[in-house]
């Protein structure tokens, strides 16, 4: 599983100077126009992203857990600017489904949490062949 936060925004948004103003550093800083992992497809929008990386949980709120811990110190901040007009604020989750599937499940305060920021919850289930263990850790 992997979870993120995706701080998103039109062309006005830049996500260096948000990085600046939450004091947070990005794990990813996507522009518009920047190729989606190896395809054609180009972004969209500009993002700044926080991520707790590829890890084996199958538990939702477990995998959750550490990205929450790592924005405690900034939620006054992060709702300040993400109520700017043209913000949009995803908690994005990506569940690889094999031999063990996956509980998608989020305690009361995790949901209070991202809501408090005004963060949209986005759950993506993919399902892995027979011997797919999940995404190269390399490549995530």
């Amino acid at each position: 599983m992997q979870a993120e936060l995706l701080v998103l925004g039109d062309e006005r948004f830049d996500p260096r100077l948000f990085q600046s103003a939450v004091g947070l550093k990005a794990d990813k800083i996507e522009l518009i126009g920047d190729n989606v992992g190896a395809s054609l497809i180009r972004r969209k929008r500009n993002g700044w992203i926080i991520s707790t990386g590829y890890s084996r949980c199958i538990y939702l709120e477990e995998c959750a857990r550490p990205l929450i811990a790592r924005l405690e110190p900034f939620w006054e901040r992060l709702r300040e600017l993400t109520g700017q007009a043209g913000i949009y604020v995803e908690f994005s989750v990506a569940a690889y489904v094999g031999a063990q599937e996956p509980a998608l499940h989020l305690d009361r305060r995790t949901v209070q949490r991202l809501a408090y920021i005004g963060a949209a919850i986005d759950i993506d289930i993919i399902l892995l062949g027979r011997g797919d263990s999940g995404p190269d850790v390399a490549t995530v």
